[in-house]
């Protein structure tokens, strides 16, 4: 069923924040960004209507405690100051680097030590819906200039990748920044079977380490905000139903943007949800 804004009274609004930053330290090329995250960040949320309502709460189950903030919990127990690129077409495996030039080889990362990965959980409540009614979730299109480091241009952001999968959906991957680092700061050194990976392609995995090549499944923000004519919902949801919200945030390695020229660059992230009532 396709999914759509509805303009009447149910219509709500709401407003979801992640805020995260990104701050890269040392470098030797591409591959080997090491990249810090400082703050794991809270999300917080704000709805239009009093007769619908988006709960937030860091757990789930009997421990659900529905607010308009809740903190967002790291999943993987990597250290978050230290990530180093990866490269993944799914969110399901995720590789990294081994070697350079026509020598590279890649590894799965089969302990997350290499990426963010967190989670929160939403509920969708509310009174006098009609029947089979259901809450569909985008990006508010209205604040899209502002949820990748909304102060300056920021050269990692062209390179980074944001993960979204609420519970029940495949999920999306997002470019961060619609740019492109300057050419003279772009790399390209990702090899499949000694030769250069194309452009617009990542790394697929299986989960035994198989690779082969992909191509990028990064979509921009605004596919998925209601700055689209026909945007894409990133999640539907039943009321009343508890639902699992995953995060993640990485570095593409095979993005050419991924190189020395994003070391010690910093970024905010900042995620802002905009939900409507459909039928």
């Amino acid at each position: 069923m396709e999914q759509k804004i509805l303009k009447r009274s149910i219509f709500f609004a709401i407003v979801t924040m992640v805020v995260l930053l990104i701050v890269l330290t040392t470098s030797t090329y591409a591959w080997f960004t090491s990249n810090n995250l400082a703050s794991t960040g809270r999300v917080e949320a704000e709805t239009g209507s009093m007769d619908v309502k988006l709960l937030l709460s860091s757990k789930g189950g009997a421990e659900f405690k529905g607010g308009e903030t809740a903190d967002i919990v790291q999943i993987n127990k990597i250290d978050a100051e230290k990530l180093i690129p990866v490269s993944t077409d799914d969110l399901e495996n995720f590789v990294y680097q081994v070697g350079s030039d026509k020598d590279t080889t890649y590894v799965l990362d089969k302990d997350g030590e290499k990426y963010y990965y967190g989670h929160i959980y939403v509920k969708a409540v509310g009174d006098g819906l009609p029947d089979g009614a259901q809450m569909a979730v985008y990006l508010d299109g209205s604040k899209l200039d502002k949820i990748a480091n909304p102060d300056k241009d920021s050269l990692v952001n062209n390179a980074a990748r944001l993960g979204l999968r609420m519970e029940g959906e495949s999920g999306v991957i997002f470019l961060l920044s619609d740019k492109e680092n300057d050419k003279k700061d772009q790399i390209r050194n990702s090899y499949l079977d000694k030769k250069l990976l194309e452009d617009g392609y990542v790394i697929h995995s299986d989960s035994k380490g198989n690779v082969s090549a992909a191509k990028d499944p990064a979509v921009e923000l605004k596919k998925y905000s209601t700055a689209a004519s026909n945007p894409k919902p990133i999640a539907v949801l039943d009321f009343n139903k508890i639902y699992e919200l995953k995060i993640w945030l990485y570095v593409e390695g095979c993005d050419p943007d991924c190189s020395e020229s994003i070391s010690a660059d910093a970024s905010d992230l900042y995620l802002y949800f905009y939900g409507a009532v459909v039928e």
